[in-house]
């Protein structure tokens, strides 16, 4: 009789003992999470001295960005960016680099705004530069493979052989 109180003894202190310590750990790590209003005026992040790279399906270098700063304002999809540097390479070949003063992605859309002082630079198959053209403002639209100015626009068409072509009209020849 004595045997059979102790081993009843013994499950029933087990389980008042893990039944106090799991209330003990709830208490313990139970956090009252506060949340707090961003301010609209001030960036949810800043980012200084960025460098972001993307690779093909080779591992080849295809898209290659750096940027003094880069932000995002809260409840805002866009990106802020300021004097951003984007190369362009397909097979190991540059294809096109851009610059401006600053510059505003949407990931949203995929679609970017470059102002001030933008910079386009297009090579030739040996990598030669082909074209250079300056210009205030570019928009670039990457699900049309589009990219306007102004004054011109960039088309960029993708052919059989999986190579950008890049044709610039004058916007002043074009009518609708």
């Amino acid at each position: 009789m004595k045997r059979f109180s102790v081993s009843l003894l013994f499950p029933l202190t087990l389980s008042l003992l893990l039944g106090a310590t799991s209330f003990w750990l709830n208490r313990a790590t139970n956090l009252t999470i506060e949340t707090v209003k961003l301010d609209l005026n001030k960036p949810q992040y800043v980012l200084h001295n960025i460098h972001l790279q993307r690779f093909d399906e080779q591992g080849r270098l295809k898209n290659n960005l750096s940027a003094e700063k880069a932000w995002q304002m809260p409840n805002n999809p866009q990106i802020f960016f300021s004097k951003p540097k984007l190369s362009v390479s397909e097979n190991d070949k540059p294809l096109y680099n851009l610059s401006a003063v600053s510059a505003v992605y949407n990931p949203s859309n995929k679609q970017a705004d470059l102002h001030d002082d933008v910079q386009a630079v297009k090579y030739d198959e040996q990598g030669k530069i082909l074209a250079q053209t300056y210009a205030p403002y570019l928009h670039i639209d990457e699900i049309d493979g589009t990219a306007d100015t102004l004054s011109r626009l960039f088309e960029q068409n993708t052919n059989g052989k999986n190579r950008i072509k890049t044709v610039i009209y004058d916007t002043q020849q074009i009518k609708k």
